[in-house]
């Protein structure tokens, strides 16, 4: 994986979600994967990693994540390719319709470019 995208620690209720996704907008697969933390005194604590996904050409894929802990969460995604497009919404449920509280578009991520020593 070349780029790291990491979002900012979003404060979470119990019963809240994260959709993740990620678009590919090349002819050419990618890869991704995404891992989701909650914040504790201790450090960060893993609550989800996807393990590599598959992101066939001009195809997306999504992940969601239920949340039981109140808690502040933050995830990062290790894209292959500028060519990937990833995308996260945090939701609550209002009266049974999960609605978007915050959210990160392309400008939204810190980046990193990671190189394997």
């Amino acid at each position: 994986m070349s780029l790291e995208y990491v979002t900012g620690a979003e404060f979470i209720l119990a019963n809240d979600s994260i959709g993740i996704f990620v678009l590919n907008t090349d002819e050419l697969p990618g890869t991704a994967r995404i891992i989701v933390f909650q914040n504790t005194a201790g450090g960060g604590v893993l609550i989800a990693d996807t393990g590599v996904l598959n992101v066939t050409p001009t195809g997306s894929v999504a992940v969601g994540v239920s949340l039981l802990n109140v808690g502040f969460y933050w995830l990062k995604m290790f894209l292959s390719s500028d060519d990937l497009v990833p995308n996260v919404h945090f939701a609550r449920l209002q009266g049974g319709v999960p609605v978007t509280f915050a959210s990160y578009t392309p400008g939204d991520f810190a980046v990193f470019r990671r190189s394997r020593r």
